[in-house]
C-alpha cells in the first residue's frame, strides 16, 4: 500500500501536467557535431531539448548537452607517460525559435539566442629513473569556459500531431583558449522533440 498510493498519486500528477500543457510544451533529444577552426578540437555532444510553443511561428527552447567524444593524446618512452585530455563538460542554450511553414508538416526557422560551454582540461604524467623509481608525477585539472551569442538556421518535419524531427546548422561563440586569435566555432544538430 506504501508503494500503491504514490504511484497512483504519481499518475494522476502526470496525466494532470500533460492536460494543462495541452501542445505547448515539447521535450526532445539531440545530437550535436561541432566544428573549431583548430585541428584536433572538434566535439560532438547529446543532450536533450526543452521547448515552450508561444504560437505558431515563435517559441522559447533550451538545449543542454554533454560531451561524447573529445581529445585524447598519450605520449610514451621508456621512462615516461604522459596523457592528455579535453572534453565538454556542459553546453546550454537558451534560444528564440522563429518558424515559418512551407508545406504541410515542413517548416524552415531561425534561432538566436545565448550558448555557455564548459569545456574540461586534464594533463597527467610519470617520469621514472634507470631503476624504474618514479622521480616526476603531476596530475593536472582545469575548465574554461565560454559564452555569448549564437545563431542559426533550421528545418524540422512533423511526422505526426506529436512526433517532430530538425535539422539545423548554428554559429556559436568564438573558441578562444589563451591563443593569439580567435577560431570560428559551428555546430550541427539533429534530433527529435515529442509535443504533449
Amino acid at each position: 500500500m506504501k508503494v500503491l498510493l504514490p504511484a497512483a498519486m504519481i499518475m494522476l500528477g502526470a496525466a494532470y501536467t500533460q492536460n494543462a500543457m495541452a501542445s505547448d510544451v515539447y521535450v526532445g533529444a539531440l545530437y550535436n557535431q561541432q566544428d573549431i577552426d583548430a585541428p584536433g578540437n572538434d566535439f560532438n555532444t547529446a543532450g536533450i531539448v526543452l521547448g515552450y510553443q508561444l504560437n505558431e511561428y515563435v517559441a522559447f527552447e533550451g538545449r543542454f548537452a554533454t560531451g561524447t567524444s573529445g581529445v585524447l593524446a598519450r605520449t610514451t618512452a621508456t621512462d615516461f607517460s604522459h596523457s592528455y585530455k579535453e572534453d565538454m563538460d556542459l553546453q546550454s542554450s537558451l534560444l528564440l525559435k522563429l518558424t515559418y511553414p512551407i508545406a504541410d508538416g515542413l517548416n524552415v526557422y531561425g534561432l538566436a539566442g545565448y550558448t555557455r560551454s564548459k569545456i574540461e582540461f586534464e594533463s597527467k604524467g610519470i617520469q621514472t629513473n634507470e631503476l624504474g623509481n618514479v622521480v616526476l608525477e603531476y596530475h593536472n585539472e582545469s575548465s574554461w569556459t565560454r559564452g555569448g551569442l549564437s545563431y542559426g538556421i533550421g528545418v524540422e518535419y512533423q511526422l505526426n500531431d506529436n512526433f517532430t524531427v530538425f535539422v539545423d546548422h548554428q554559429i556559436l561563440p568564438d573558441f578562444d583558449v589563451a591563443i593569439a586569435y580567435d577560431q570560428k566555432w559551428k555546430s550541427t544538430t539533429v534530433g527529435f522533440a515529442y509535443r504533449f
